[in-house]
């Protein structure tokens, strides 16, 4: 009676540590894959992609696809898309002097009013608003670091 409790018992841990070992590796195949989907994301935002496009070329289904990147970058495909295109937007917006509509096709939008609302949403003010801030920032830093050193 106790041999066959021990065997039981060691039979259940033994299991328990296989559903473990199977849990964990797919657990791993599955970050890297949505790793993979981040990277083509990083590298494509600005091309016309989309939550389906992306699960096509993945060859996932969409629903798996969007909960899966979900869980392992707490936002949502077109989320991501989105922050991507507005970083992008910021950086340029920033570094150059690009006009905003040349901004808004290299960051992946068609449609320039769209551009300004999502900019607008995202970042609380318009892509001009952000520029002229940004600019006014940089120069009272300048200008206060250059009467900081003809005070010396």
């Amino acid at each position: 009676m106790f041999s066959q409790f021990l065997l039981y018992t060691s039979l259940c841990i033994i299991l328990d540590r296989l559903q473990n070992a199977v849990h964990d590796q797919e657990t791993n195949e599955h970050g890297e894959v949505m790793q993979e989907v981040r990277t083509y994301i990083d590298k494509n935002y600005a091309q016309d992609i989309s939550l389906e496009y992306i699960a096509d070329h993945s060859h996932l289904s969409v629903y798996y696809l969007a909960r899966q990147f979900r869980k392992y970058t707490a936002y949502t495909v077109n989320k991501y898309i989105v922050s991507c295109r507005i970083g992008e937007a910021q950086r340029r917006l920033i570094h150059t002097d690009d006009r905003i509509d040349d901004i808004a096709v290299i960051c992946g939008y068609t449609n320039l009013s769209y551009f300004y609302a999502s900019f607008k949403k995202n970042v609380g003010c318009t892509p001009m608003e952000f520029r002229n801030a940004y600019k006014n920032e940089a120069e009272v830093f300048y200008a206060k670091k250059t009467l900081s050193s003809v005070m010396k």
